[in-house]
């Protein structure tokens, strides 16, 4: 029974549940993520951690991405220049 609820799991995961559920999560909370950004572009390295079993599907992995979207203006500017 374990592995059945670990299978659907990253089945939900993989068709965007999870995704889509934390994304509208931070979605309502746009000022701190807002203030997360600017404080991992002061740092040198940042490390986003996470309690979940899969290292595929997780909220460090969402976060990321999100991460990557909003600072991938401000890298191809900085590449371009």
């Amino acid at each position: 029974m374990f592995k059945e609820k670990k299978v659907v799991s990253q089945r939900s995961c993989q068709m965007g549940g999870v995704r889509k559920r934390y994304r509208e999560e931070l979605e309502r909370n746009k000022e701190s993520l807002e203030k997360l950004i600017e404080i991992i572009k002061e740092q040198k390295r940042t490390t986003l951690l996470y309690s979940a079993r899969g290292t595929k599907c997780n909220s460090a992995v969402v976060l990321l991405e999100i991460v990557k979207e909003m600072l991938a203006p401000q890298i191809s500017n900085f590449i371009q220049q």
